[in-house]
């Protein structure tokens, strides 16, 4: 729908704007599933309650902005796709032009609430007021982040200070004596693995730590959630992978893209690789061709390229299947400057979550798939514990 002006002589009013670019992500989070009725209930209950009294403070302007929402929506739900009609979208300039997928889910759900229409405001004093830390790791700088797929409660995050280890869920931390700390972590079928300046390393418990093998100088790790298996990124760009815990690794022909700073694995025949960057936002393929853009497109496309964090979830409960016929089951969760997003299609498309937070490093666990912990910059715990829908 075309976006209406508020304001005198057509200048657009920031409300107004912010407003409806939530309403474009709610649409889009609905159309495409991520929201279940009931979360989406929610979320709208809590928005309005919110917008009212934002509207209050604006008074007639307020409601010319109410009214100018209520025309959005109407034009909105008017050129709703039917169900069944698959709609092209056209990938953004990226490495490889050829996308993950072409085709997006098909049939929506009109954006639509019942009653008086109000604007849902991006202001971000809603969301704060619904979300809560849960403890703080006792350092800054968080670089990395890793929960136990055994034990949900034990959480582990490094800062080049060292390592925090916590026993209950995130609410308290205690230093782990590890001598140099790792750079990146890994939770695996076994424990934990940790990359350190003197190798691998490697724990059961993320308390006690012993070497694993001296291996390749890396700088990121991710394990498979299905086995034993272990992909990394050295320094100078190359991407390996380990089929034996890590104690034999093969090197990919391509190598990783420039300013990494996160990684994950996607199981399967043909595993796929993601890599989060500081100046190109998502990439992902499988190391034997180009990478390509995981960005997303047109209105579910990620608003920034600087990317600190990513996580892959694959027990989320979520699966998507292409018009071609490809799955795509799980949920990949993303920190980035301009917030938390998750995309549960392949990375066709991104939600904002409503976390505000200076989120660096994100986890959960196989015991818990849907509780998401988050990190921020300056050690702040966050949980969700509804794959990401709230934070309180």
């Amino acid at each position: 729908a075309t976006r209406p002006r508020a304001g005198s002589g057509g200048r657009e009013d920031p409300d107004l704007e912010r407003a409806l670019a939530w309403l474009d992500d709610l649409d889009a989070e609905r159309r495409r599933g991520a929201l279940t009725e009931a979360e989406y209930g929610v979320l709208a209950t809590e928005a309005r309650q919110e917008a009212a009294l934002e509207l209050r403070a604006r008074d007639q302007e307020g409601v010319a902005l109410l009214r100018l929402v209520d025309a959005w929506l109407t034009r909105a739900h008017q050129s709703a796709p039917q169900p069944g009609l698959v709609t092209p979208a056209a990938p953004e300039p990226c490495r490889d032009r050829h996308p993950l997928w072409w085709a997006v889910p098909a049939g929506g759900v009109a954006l639509a609430f019942i009653g008086v229409l109000v604007a849902i405001t991006v202001t971000g004093r809603a969301t704060a007021g619904r979300q809560t830390i849960i403890g703080r790791v006792g350092a800054s700088s968080v670089t990395a982040a890793a929960a136990s797929h055994g034990d949900p409660q034990v959480i582990v995050a490094t800062n080049p200070a060292g390592l925090a280890r916590s026993a209950d869920g995130g609410s308290t931390w205690s230093p782990v004596a590890l001598g140099a700390p790792p750079l990146a972590l890994a939770a695996t079928g076994e424990g934990f693995v940790g990359v350190t300046a003197a190798g691998l390393k490697r724990s059961l418990d993320g308390a006690t730590w012993t070497p694993a093998s001296e291996g390749p100088a890396l700088t990121q790790i991710a394990s498979s959630r299905g086995g034993r298996a272990l992909v990394g990124i050295t320094a100078t760009g190359e991407v390996l992978a380990s089929s034996d815990g890590g104690s034999q690794w093969t090197t990919f022909e391509i190598p990783a893209p420039a300013g990494a700073t996160g990684l994950a694995v996607v199981d399967g025949a043909s595993p796929l690789f993601i890599v989060s960057t500081r100046d190109e936002g998502m990439l992902a393929g499988s190391g034997h061709e180009p990478w390509r853009s995981a960005n997303g497109f047109v209105n579910g496309a990620l608003p920034t390229v600087v990317v600190r964090a990513v996580h892959y979830e694959p027990q989320s409960g979520d699966r998507f299947t292409s018009a071609g016929g490809e799955a795509f089951v799980g949920a990949v969760y993303v920190a980035t400057d301009a917030g938390v997003f998750k995309s549960v299609d392949g990375m066709q498309a991104w939600s904002r979550l409503g976390l505000v937070a200076d989120v660096v490093a994100l986890t959960s666990s196989a015991a818990e798939p849907r509780t998401i912990i988050a990190i921020a910059r300056d050690g702040a715990v966050y949980r969700s514990r509804d794959g990401g829908v709230s934070w309180a």
